[in-house]
């Protein structure tokens, strides 16, 4: 398998180390704050949301993944913590989220179509997990930072067009 780190982060701002150089935003956490002199807003995070979404919905259907199992989950918070942090950045948990949230199990089979819900989950830290589809071709997880990573077999050079295409950088971490 090979490993994708797939990023809001260009990869031309990574030192000799790899460590990612520019000061950037990230967390949800961050919407109020300035970067540059300029205020980040809660658009420009929904919208970047948008992307990590989009990207992994992408691999996802091309690789005819139709759900995808929650492995080693962990929830640190209550939903109502969460939603009161997420409101005070003007931020819902949508009622589709809340479910997930209230009822996700290890070894869970999500829905493609839950997906996106879940994926908003984890990129605003309600919770963590690791996803791996039913045959163990693709493994999913976020890191800290904003850090998506992805696990398959491969991703082909239209796919990752497709990905780059939105904004997104994906960078080959290593073979498996």
């Amino acid at each position: 398998m090979i490993k994708y780190r797939i990023t809001k982060y260009n990869p031309i701002c990574r030192d000799i180390d790899g460590r990612y150089t520019k000061s950037e935003w990230t967390s949800y956490s961050d919407i109020g704050k300035y970067y540059y002199d300029q205020r980040f807003e809660k658009e420009d995070y929904l919208a970047i949301e948008q992307k990590y979404i989009y990207s992994l919905m992408l691999i996802l259907n091309e690789e005819k993944i139709f759900a995808l199992k929650v492995m080693e989950l962990e929830k640190r918070r209550t939903l109502e913590q969460i939603e009161k942090f997420m409101q005070s950045k003007n931020l819902l948990i949508s009622d589709e989220g809340k479910s997930i949230f209230s009822s996700i199990k290890n070894g869970d089979l999500i829905d493609i179509n839950n997906i996106p819900h879940l994926i908003q989950l984890l990129l605003r830290e309600s919770l963590w997990c690791r996803l791996m589809s039913p045959l163990h071709n693709i493994i999913v997880e976020f890191g800290y930072d904003y850090y998506m990573y992805v696990n398959c077999d491969g991703i082909n050079m239209e796919l990752k067009s497709k990905i780059q295409d939105t904004g997104m950088f994906v960078e080959t971490m290593s073979n498996q």
